[in-house]
Order: structure tokens, then sequence, then C-alpha cells
């Protein structure tokens, strides 16, 4: 996809435990990016949802913001601060749905906005469709597995209780 784009990073996220919360699932950041504490602590914490979160997730296409706006309203951020020193300079974006319902967004970074230009926004857009289908599956099957820990948790202490019972009536 990289060919494709000419991106300098891209990242996926997704709606957060909490309400109104976003969390990045994954990005595809250079090895020296991701050794830097501010981008490990990034890929950590959930997110209040901005104004600007809001308009990827509800915007039917193609997104586009460029860092210098960002900073006029968001400059304090933790995340605007990282594109920042990470020399990103524009972005695109676009929501994750599947099945009608918005569960994250898509985003493409530059470090030189005139790679914008060549981004053609229905490939950006199908691209999207078909991460929106894998990220799915992914989020389905870690569901899936807490559900089966959390059985398997409750089955250990079900078995703990009746061994305690069994000993004291011995």
């Amino acid at each position: 996809i990289k060919s494709l784009f000419r991106y300098k990073n891209a990242s996926i996220s997704v709606h957060g435990e909490k309400p109104n919360t976003v969390k990045v699932l994954c990005s595809d950041a250079s090895e020296a990016i991701q050794q830097l504490p501010s981008y490990q602590k990034l890929m950590r914490a959930e997110y209040h949802l901005i104004p600007l979160n809001r308009r990827i997730m509800n915007h039917p296409e193609v997104y586009t913001y460029f860092l210098e706006d960002l900073k006029k309203g968001y400059g304090n951020l933790a995340g605007v601060q990282m594109l920042e020193h990470i020399g990103i300079n524009a972005t695109v974006a676009t929501s994750l749905a599947l099945g009608g319902e918005v569960f994250g967004f898509l985003e493409f970074h530059f470090a030189n906005p005139d790679d914008l230009d060549q981004v053609n926004h229905n490939l950006f857009k199908n691209v999207a469709n078909q991460v929106a289908v894998a990220v799915s599956n992914i989020l389905a099957n870690e569901s899936i597995q807490a559900r089966e820990q959390e059985k398997a948790l409750q089955i250990d202490i079900i078995d703990a209780i009746n061994q305690g019972r069994n000993w004291r009536e011995k």
C-alpha cells in the first residue's frame, strides 16, 4: 500500500472501552519512532473523541487535514505534538465501518503535504473498506478470546471451591 500512497505513517484507531473514547489499535511507525517513550504512551492510552475524530467518523468520504490547522485547536494534545515531532504535516483519513456501524478510522500521514495530490480517494476508501473487514474480524476474535478466558477463570474458581469443600468433607 505504501507504494500506492507514499505515506510516512499509517494508523488505525477504534472506539475505546469507555464511551466517547478512541484508542490507536495499530500503527506502522518506523522502529525509531516506536522506541520514543511518548509514542509508546500514546499507543497504550484511550483518548476522548475530539471534534476532528467525530468529523472523520461521520464524514462519508475521505477527510484531509493539516498539522498547522491541528496545532491551532489541539496543539496541547500529545497526539498532535507527536505528529509534529516525527515530521507529519498532512493526513488523509476515513471512517472504518462494517454493516453500517462506524467503529473507527484509518489515517495515512504524510511528511510532505504535496504528496496528498497523488492520493486517489476512491482507492483509499476501498483500502479502508478492506481494512474495516480485517479489523472487525480481529476485534471479534479478541472478544471471543476474552470471553473464553473469563469462562476458564470461572471454571477454575468453581473447581477451587469444590476442592475446598471436598477437602473439608474428608
